[in-house]
């Protein structure tokens, strides 16, 4: 079966969460399934069989607290409670 992987960490950087990656990605190519890893660009192309497509993000602008308050739908007793 074809799977696709979405991580915003990948090697050559080591961690927790490229390590549980990691096995994950070992673990589905074992059991024989096809597996497409999307992740930052500055990687390997293959890691244990599966293809990785290095990708670039994206940038987006802060979102201020009132912003994220407003577009919440919280109402205005509730918004009271936390202060810009």
């Amino acid at each position: 079966m074809p799977i696709a992987l979405f991580s915003e960490t990948f090697l050559p950087k080591i961690d927790g969460i490229v390590t549980r990656l990691r096995n994950t990605i070992s673990e589905l190519q074992r059991s024989g399934h096809q597996v497409l890893v999307f992740a930052p660009g500055d990687g390997p192309e293959e890691f244990d069989g599966a293809q990785v497509e290095g990708m670039r993000g994206s940038r987006f602008p802060p979102l201020s607290r009132t912003d994220a308050r407003s577009s919440s739908g919280m109402d205005a007793a509730k918004a009271a409670r936390f202060p810009a």
